[in-house]
């Protein structure tokens, strides 16, 4: 057996998080005694938690809510995704070097496509949130070859720098802005739009009553959602739109997923993702 092996997880907070279940579902599968450790960290002590697990000798660590861009201030190296989107969500660690990369994209795809949601090319998809999080999955959309986004965040003038940033990159993509107050827009642009992603925590634990949106009375009948959260499962919004027919999956199936590509940039193995979603789901189901 591998023992000794150290990797975590930073954010705050962190009381809802099942990555340590993850990743030690994860390294069972190599015979590999793996130790992870959620770090609830303050802002200001993130610099000293980073120095502090490259001095224990940790792989790597996990980036999540509300750090994942905050983060790249006390790293040394970037990959090009990182660079683009300005948002990590996975750190590895090789001496005095700290390289940090994106495996949330990929793994919104893998989720995606197992969850059989459909084409993503030449479609049109509305975005709520535009931090981090949503910063990834328009990467993803946009690899898979999206045609139209719309952006609906709180702070609408962050939505429009997030949309700028990729109609910039990519000149055919079609792509507006508009603050999540803006419901008339917003009822008017699901009656066709394709595809509905929520990236925004409103609905997760512990405020499952939350909805990030109302849903309008008349929406496209061929609507897909995806909602980033998996605690709770299915979020109020997701059982809403399940009432009207509309066809839905949660956001543990990427959380699975970039986890066992982060498990791979840190120890050179990828595992079978079928046992951590097992894991994961013992846990959400207490």
């Amino acid at each position: 057996m591998i023992s000794n092996l150290l990797a975590g997880l930073l954010g705050y907070p962190l009381g809802h998080t099942v990555s340590p279940v993850l990743h030690r579902a994860a390294a069972a599968q190599f015979n590999m005694d793996l130790n992870y450790f959620p770090f609830e960290v303050e802002k200001h002590n993130l610099k000293d938690a980073l120095k502090g697990m490259q001095v224990l000798g940790f792989s790597g660590c996990n980036v999540t809510i509300p750090y994942k861009e905050h983060i790249l201030e006390f790293v040394t190296e970037q990959s090009d995704v990182v660079k683009f989107l300005g948002a990590a969500n996975t750190l590895t660690f090789r001496g005095n070097m700290i390289f940090a990369d994106n495996t949330d994209w990929e793994g919104f795809l893998r989720s995606w496509d197992e969850s059989g949601l459909g084409s993503i090319e030449g479609k049109s998809a509305v975005i709520l949130g535009a931090g981090g999080a949503a910063d990834a999955v328009f990467y993803a959309l946009v690899r898979r070859g999206i045609k139209e986004t719309y952006i609906f965040n709180r702070d609408k003038e962050r939505g429009e720098k997030l949309a700028e940033k990729f109609a910039g990159s990519y000149p055919n993509l079609q792509c507006k802005a508009y603050a999540l107050s803006y419901k008339s827009g917003l009822s008017s642009i699901l009656k066709t739009a394709d595809i509905l992603i929520n990236t925004t925590p409103s609905g997760m634990h512990p405020a499952p009553e939350n909805m990030p949106v109302s849903i309008p009375s008349t929406i496209n009948e061929s609507l897909v959602y995806y909602d980033l959260i998996y605690n709770p499962v299915k979020t109020k919004l997701a059982q809403e739109l399940e009432k009207r027919g509309i066809k839905t999956a949660c956001g543990l199936g990427m959380l699975v997923h970039q986890a066992a590509l982060a498990f791979k940039r840190w120890f050179g193995m990828e595992p079978n993702p079928a046992p951590m979603f097992e894991k994961a789901m013992e846990i959400l189901g207490k």
